[in-house]
């Protein structure tokens, strides 16, 4: 029995193999640790100031309209987060319409559904300006975003339809 040692010789695929692991290694290393701690620090060093916001709850059962406490100034909590978001300052309901056709002339019809409503919550929130974008305690908000918020006696999702400085 000859027993040889086999020399090692480095090839392309060797190299390859080793790339992949080092873009492994850095793309895990970029996502989990290194993300989210300089927003954080763009954070504490924005200024902060007062903003208004609207968010649009629509088709709420009519049941649920009264479950939003705008006297006692609620918290509005993202869900998505579990962190207060501002506080409630306003609601007002608006009928709710359903938009269909009429069978016979073909003409679309808006008809009030008393089953359901449409509601605006006002709230009011300490911010930050991060790379043009409002940041309340961690969550970006602009016009168009869907929320999904929780409140004392309410879940609901919703839309911002604006967002102000307050002065």
């Amino acid at each position: 029995m000859n027993m040889e040692k086999r020399k090692f010789s480095f090839n392309i695929i060797d190299l390859l193999i080793i790339v992949f692991v080092v873009g492994v290694a850095t793309a895990v290393y970029f996502l989990f640790f290194r993300g989210g701690g300089d927003a954080s620090a763009e954070q504490q060093d924005a200024e902060s100031f007062k903003v208004r916001y609207v968010i649009r709850v629509d088709k709420l059962p009519a049941k649920f309209q009264d479950n939003v406490n705008d006297e006692e100034h609620e918290k509005f909590i993202d869900y998505a987060t579990q962190c207060s978001i501002g506080t409630v300052i306003s609601s007002e309901r608006e009928t709710y319409y359903y938009l269909g056709n009429d069978k016979i002339s073909g003409e679309q019809v808006r008809t009030p559904d008393d089953d359901y409503v449409n509601l605006y919550i006002t709230v009011e929130a300490n911010a930050t300006l991060v790379n043009n974008q409002y940041v309340i305690n961690g969550t970006n908000m602009f016009v168009g975003k869907r929320i999904d918020a929780m409140l004392q006696n309410l879940f609901c999702s919703g839309t911002c339809i604006s967002i102000d400085k307050v002065e």
